[in-house]
């Protein structure tokens, strides 16, 4: 028995792996740090850390800007969009669960600038953390719903994620 139960369970696990692998690839495939929007601003001395850490964010350099943004966006008078950049360096480092947090700081807050933004860097939150059903619920709502800036990447990660289901 023990040996009919080995090469099911590696073809199980090598199954399982490949479909992780394919899921990976479309996070980094959909994953695009949002643009840099902050910079060249009138340097205020309380929004220093905010800009020098968005240089380092410019430069793909996400661990540096984190380190200085994250503190920077707790602060009470922080810029609120700061949280954006935080949960875009955090998904740049391979941290979905903690961006996710982050996208949660800006949506309390009444900055409508930014709804389509974490409404598609949330989406982005699940499909990088493999939640792929959660991840298509809401590319759905996005490719289908109102005018959204992300529209047209939704409708991609919408076929790109039935395809991988198939």
């Amino acid at each position: 028995m023990a040996k009919t139960l080995l090469p099911s369970l590696l073809t199980l696990l090598f199954l399982v792996s490949c479909g992780t692998r394919k899921a990976d690839d479309l996070c980094k495939t959909f994953f695009e740090p949002y643009p840099d929007l902050i910079s060249g601003r009138v340097v205020v001395a309380v929004h220093e850390p905010f800009l020098d850490g968005m240089a380092l964010y410019r430069e793909g350099e996400y661990q540096q800007a984190l380190d200085l943004i994250r503190p920077y966006s707790f602060m009470k008078a922080a810029n609120k969009a700061s949280h954006l950049y935080v949960a875009n360096c955090y998904l740049a480092l391979g941290q979905p669960y903690d961006a996710e947090l982050h996208l949660d700081h800006l949506r309390n807050t009444n900055l409508k600038d930014y709804a389509d933004p974490v409404q598609w860097y949330t989406v982005i939150c699940w499909l990088c953390s493999g939640q792929n059903d959660r991840a298509l619920t809401g590319a759905r709502g996005i490719a289908t719903g109102r005018r959204h800036t992300y529209q047209k990447e939704a409708k991609d990660l919408v076929k790109a994620l039935e395809a991988l289901g198939k």
